[in-house]
């Protein structure tokens, strides 16, 4: 867990067992390493839509914003930020509501199905 300066978790990370201790770089970027060999670097960059952090966006990030949306997953300040994808007026192309809703899983499916560059304050087709 990340815990922010007022002790309310921030984020968490979902990592096999980690056996370092965390070190932090001059630029703010914080290294750890894992017992299968794995050197992580976390420098605070989210990829809008990819909730469970592996790089892409796919249906798997669609099944995380439901599963929030059902509270079957907790929603942190950094997942809500993640997964917050769909424009918040129909007037608009800017995602973000700050919440999680249908419409977040319905773009989030859509980029899985259909990658865009600069998605997703795109319009939508």
């Amino acid at each position: 867990w990340i815990i922010g300066a007022d002790g309310k978790p921030i984020d968490r990370l979902e990592l096999p067992a980690l056996f370092t201790r965390m070190a932090m770089g001059a630029d703010g970027t914080l290294y750890c390493g894992s017992q299968g060999g794995t050197l992580y670097a976390f420098d605070g960059a989210i990829m809008r839509g990819d909730g469970n952090r592996d790089g892409a966006v796919n249906v798997t990030d669609a099944v995380i914003a439901l599963q929030m949306i059902v509270g079957v997953k907790i929603m942190l300040p950094a997942d809500v930020a993640r997964l917050d994808v769909a424009p918040y007026n129909p007037d608009t192309t800017k995602a973000g509501d700050s919440r999680i809703t249908v419409s977040d899983v319905i773009a989030l499916l859509k980029q899985a199905v259909n990658p865009r560059p600069g998605w997703p304050d795109i319009p939508s087709e």
